[in-house]
């Protein structure tokens, strides 16, 4: 049996999904998940007049997600008892019915302004930032009738990249917020950086331009986010990751559930000749991050 080893050398290509599990808090008297989703979306893909929602567009089946052939969308259906497919995956029997609110459990959005991202990864004190630019391969919102929402973000390099690159954006790149700061200033000037963060963050379009609207990151700026937690009492969302959400209205919003560490699934492919090994390995990868840490011990 062939077991890759990664102690040398660089993978083949790598994908990474991001997982931002999130409440929506409403104050009003009904919370109907279909009336949401057209808020936020209109059948172009659009921004919303009056709203800064940007381009969502509704995905009308679940299970067609653009994400996996035929044969992948029948598995992870038959995958699943009868009680959660009619949760997830919408009866075409109902589809149209006036009361099919009543028994939707979710609905799918996607955005479809971003298609890159430019992360400048944090390489520890005294050595210089790694730059890499990876594809967006899809930006989804799911919006549940229990009040929770989870924003997907999939990410992927189809091209050779580094080892420590890609155990930079395992730890890196899914941070909601910096746990702490490291200073780095010198002669006694303050410069600090995120701890665990990456240096900086950028969402680009298919052609590679930022996407209008989506600030950077500002993971460095600790006055702003301390300011936010003594305000507020909430967690200081990085401003990257806040704009990629859509606006729901003043009597709703989002709210971080977790730390700042967004759950993620990384998928690093190595070569054994010419065959690529991406959809499945002989043996589960460990991945260890081999330079200094400062991440306080919970």
């Amino acid at each position: 049996m062939f077991r890759p080893s990664i102690q040398s050398g660089p993978f083949s290509r790598y994908h990474q999904i991001l997982f931002w599990p999130l409440e929506v808090t409403h104050e009003g008297t009904g919370y109907d998940i279909g009336e949401i989703a057209g808020r936020i979306s209109n059948r172009r893909g659009e921004p919303t007049p009056g709203t800064n929602a940007g381009p969502w567009a509704r995905i009308p089946e679940t299970l067609d997600r653009g994400t996996a052939d035929e044969h992948s969308q029948y598995a992870e259906f038959v995958y699943f008892h009868p009680f959660v497919q009619r949760f997830l995956y919408r009866d075409p029997g109902r589809a149209k019915a006036a009361h099919d609110s009543e028994h939707r459990g979710l609905e799918l959005l996607h955005r479809t302004d971003v298609g890159r991202v430019r992360v400048s990864l944090d390489m520890g004190r005294g050595n210089p930032a790694v730059e890499e630019t990876l594809d967006v391969n899809r930006v989804h919102l799911y919006l549940f009738r229990t009040q929770v929402a989870i924003l997907v973000v999939e990410v992927s390099a189809d091209r050779q990249i580094e080892r420590e690159s890609v155990l930079a954006l395992e730890n890196q790149l899914r941070r909601a917020y910096p746990p702490y700061w490291d200073d780095r200033g010198k002669d006694g000037a303050p410069c600090y950086v995120g701890g665990q963060c990456p240096r900086k963050v950028e969402w680009l379009d298919r052609h590679g331009v930022p996407v209008a609207g989506l600030p950077v990151s500002n993971y460095e700026d600790a006055a702003s986010l301390i300011s936010r937690v003594r305000g507020s009492l909430r967690p200081p969302i990085a401003d990257h990751w806040q704009a990629l959400l859509p606006a729901i209205g003043s009597e709703m919003a989002f709210e971080h559930i977790e730390d700042d560490r967004n759950a993620g699934n990384g998928i690093p492919a190595v070569s054994r000749g010419r065959s690529a090994l991406t959809r499945r390995f002989d043996a589960p990868l460990l991945l260890r991050w081999s330079g200094p840490s400062r991440e306080p011990a919970v």
